[in-house]
């Protein structure tokens, strides 16, 4: 995690370094000027103040969400990796669309991407820290082997993601990049097979 973050971070400095000179020939347009003015009433106190109370907030209904969740997987009998895996996912994802998507609208699209690519990253490390928690044993070694269908489908709709990032296509059908379209379509057919080894 560190070394990633290390990682990151050297890279932004050399993109920046690389496209400095870019930035100074061709002036940003009046909306984008516009989405680089910060809140006059946002300082850093009262930022600091607003993120953890935010935070605070997600903690402790993250507690009521679990139990909510699972009464939803025996009720349904969709079972707890289904349930888990799209419900309770998407549940606690809400946080990142929203800032996500307000990030985009304000033009601040490195960090919309870097919020998802970030918070895929954290997710991960998060594993190694309830492993911690649970006391019987490996989290992993106990865990359903339906989870195997969603690590696969995280490694292809990052890879997708890997790949619009490389190959810098302009390729779009309507609104959405054909990559976007592609990562849709995957993360559909993800639910469609967690659906159909429902139980777990």
């Amino acid at each position: 995690m560190p070394a990633g973050a290390k990682l990151l971070t050297t890279y932004e400095k050399h993109t920046f370094q690389s496209t400095e000179g870019f930035s100074k020939v061709i002036p940003p347009s009046a909306e984008q000027e516009i989405s680089v003015k910060q809140d006059p009433q946002m300082g850093l106190k009262k930022a600091l103040c607003l993120f953890f109370l935010a935070a605070g907030v997600i903690l402790f209904a993250g507690a009521y969400l679990t139990d909510a969740s699972d009464a939803i997987a025996f009720s349904t009998g969709l079972g707890r990796t289904f349930v888990g895996s799209i419900f309770l996912a998407a549940a606690t994802s809400l946080p990142e669309v929203t800032t996500t998507v307000t990030a985009t609208r304000m033009g601040k699209l490195d960090m919309a991407v870097g919020n998802i690519f970030g918070a895929n990253m954290y997710n991960m490390f998060i594993l190694a820290i309830i492993d911690v928690v649970y006391r019987p044993g490996p989290l992993l070694g106990v865990s359903s082997p339906n989870h195997m269908v969603t690590v696969m489908m995280v490694i292809i709709l990052t890879g997708l993601a890997i790949v619009g990032l490389g190959s810098r296509s302009k390729q779009a059908i309507g609104p959405l990049g054909l990559d976007s379209i592609l990562i849709a379509c995957s993360y559909i057919a993800a639910i469609a097979i967690l659906f159909i080894l429902r139980g777990g």
